[in-house]
This record gives C-alpha cells, sequence and structure tokens, in this order.
C-alpha cells in the first residue's frame, strides 16, 4: 500500500482540479468549429476521476457502511441540484422515472457510473486477490470494442448502453485500485509515457475523423472509443508518478510568491470540483440564454461561476448542510 503524504494529498486536489477543467471543456467547447482537435487534449477528465476514486477506496472492513458512506454522499447532492434543473427548466414529465434514472440531465451520467462501480468494488477487491487479476483491465477495452462493432453495424447506442454503462469505465477504477497497491509496476520514465501518450492523442484525432467519414458524429468526439480510452489510460500512469512525486523533485516557491498564489489557487478548484460538477449544467444554460461567449471564454466563464457558487455556498450553509449539496 502506497503511502499518502500531504503533498501527494495536495497533487490529488491539483489533478482533480485539471480534470474537472477538462471536464467543462467537453460541455461547453461544443460550440466550436475545432471540436475534434480539442476534445482529444481533455477527453481523460472522467477517467481520472474514477482512476482517483480507486486509488482512494480503502478495503472494506464493512460493507454496508461502505455503501451507506458513499451512495448517500453522491446521491443527495444529484438529487437536489436534478431538481433545481427541472425547475429551471420547467419540464416535469416522466419526472420520477428520469430522476431514479439519472436522465432529468445528461451531464449527471458520472453519478449513475460511479454508483454503479461502488455497487461493484467488493467484486473488485476480490479480483485483486486473484490469480488472474489483470482480467479487471480488460473489461473497458471489451466493453469499448463490442460498442465500436455494434455501431461499425450501423446501430446507435441507447441508454443504458452507452456512456450510461460503467463496463467503459470500470477499469479505471480498477487500475487505480491495483496501482496504490503495488500489484503492478510501470516501466519507463514520466518524459517516455508523456511521448506515447501525445501518440495516442493523435490517433484519437485520426479515429475522430474516421467516424466523421462514417457518418458518425456521435463517435468522433466522445470519450468512451478505443484511442480515447488509450490517451487515458496514459493519462492515468502520468498522474500515478505525479502523486508518488516519481517526476521530478518538485520545486516549491517562497509563500507569497505568484507561483504559491495560483498554487493554491488550483489546489482550492480540486476541493470543490463535485460541487463545481453539480452547479455547472445550470451555469451553462443560463449563460448559454444570456451571454453570446463562445469557447473557451464560455468555460473561462463556467469555471468562474461555478467555483463561486461552491466558495459561497461553503460559506452560507456550512459544513453540515454544505455536504447534502455536494459542496464538501
Amino acid at each position: 500500500m502506497i503511502q499518502l503524504n500531504e503533498k501527494s494529498k495536495n497533487r490529488i486536489q491539483i489533478i482533480r482540479a485539471i480534470a474537472i477543467i477538462s471536464v467543462l471543456v467537453i460541455h461547453t467547447v461544443g460550440q466550436s468549429p475545432y471540436e475534434l482537435y480539442i476534445r482529444p487534449l481533455v477527453n481523460f477528465g472522467v477517467g481520472v476521476f474514477l482512476f482517483l476514486s480507486g486509488f482512494l477506496t480503502p478495503r472494506i472492513e464493512d460493507v454496508k457502511v461502505f455503501y451507506t458512506k458513499r451512495i448517500l454522499r453522491v446521491f443527495i447532492p444529484y438529487l437536489v441540484w436534478s431538481l433545481l434543473l427541472c425547475v429551471v427548466y420547467g419540464d416535469y414529465q416522466d419526472l420520477a422515472w428520469n430522476l431514479l434514472t439519472f436522465q432529468e440531465s445528461s451531464i449527471y451520467y458520472y453519478i449513475f457510473v460511479y454508483l454503479q462501480i461502488t455497487l461493484l468494488v467488493p467484486i473488485l477487491w476480490k479480483l485483486l486477490d486473484a490469480r488472474y487479476y489483470w482480467l479487471g483491465l480488460a473489461i473497458t477495452p471489451v466493453a469499448i470494442l463490442v460498442e465500436v462493432i455494434w455501431a461499425l453495424t450501423g446501430h446507435y447506442l441507447i441508454y443504458p448502453w452507452n456512456i450510461n454503462n460503467c463496463l467503459v469505465w470500470i477499469s479505471f477504477v480498477y487500475l487505480g485500485m491495483l496501482f496504490r497497491r503495488g500489484i503492478i509496476r510501470i516501466h519507463g520514465r514520466y518524459q517516455q509515457w508523456s511521448i506515447v501518450m501525445g501518440l495516442a492523442m493523435f490517433l484519437e484525432v485520426l479515429e475522430g475523423k474516421f467516424w466523421l467519414s462514417f457518418g458518425r458524429e456521435d463517435f468522433a468526439t466522445t470519450q468512451v472509443k478505443l484511442s480515447s480510452m488509450f490517451v487515458t489510460g496514459c493519462v492515468c500512469v502520468l498522474v500515478f508518478f505525479y502523486i508518488t512525486g516519481l517526476h521530478k523533485d518538485e520545486i516549491y516557491t517562497e509563500k507569497g510568491s505568484k507561483k504559491e498564489i495560483f498554487r493554491r489557487i488550483v489546489i482550492s478548484i480540486g476541493d470543490a470540483s463535485f460541487g463545481i460538477y453539480l452547479v455547472h449544467p445550470l451555469v451553462i444554460y443560463f449563460s448559454r440564454h444570456n451571454t453570446g461567449f463562445l469557447f473557451p471564454l464560455n468555460t473561462i466563464l463556467t469555471l468562474i461561476l461555478t467555483y463561486l457558487c461552491v466558495w459561497i455556498g461553503q460559506r452560507i450553509c456550512g459544513k453540515k448542510l454544505g455536504r447534502y449539496l455536494g459542496f464538501y
């Protein structure tokens, strides 16, 4: 088991900040003509969040306590913000069904995926101790391959067999669990993996062009295609290097310097990442109807406003109520 010190915990928050910014880019870049080239740079966000979830998952001593803590922590805030979205949209048709099936807002699919994987974590723990533990890493590539074959035959993926399906994500959680426990080791250096990641992003652009030529815009920029998952896997390796300090010796600047202030701001964004995720559908909705900003100004505006919402919410609600809103 790899032990985490204060530096490692701060690095995790920095990674969370980068991941949530990538998610905001994904949800705001659609208005840009360069989406096909921008998406490969940011499609790693959800996979990295799941990787960190697995990396930070402790061995389960009481399954009931584990389920209760993890499920309620995300489900209650999801309900609150989904109901608020429903009021803003003014659409109450099939409300109960949409809430229970996580279809009130397509952006909240991550909550659905997270809860599915949470239910499967005890099985993943048993797989870690199995002789053929590596099979857990094959789940996501196989699931995506099945979806690719289905798409190539001219079919469209419908709920819940699209991005809402936990099988196309679960290997990232499992990879985090493997890394934290030192079950697998990474060969190569940080610089080498960075080059591999860059090449993988180039392949993702090529795959996107292929899907466009095939008439499938839904697959051209999606996070759940083979090249995207390869990129995300490379990013997870780099994240592991960074968290554990294997990338290089970190140089800390003097307290109060511009670099140190920027670093603290990034860490605070990481601390607020779940709240930012929950709030940003509302901010995007209002910004689209009240501003003419295009990418990247709309992304910057969304980041600033969502962070301010979380920051103000933390100070008004406090920790006890803030937890129910996803602010802590």
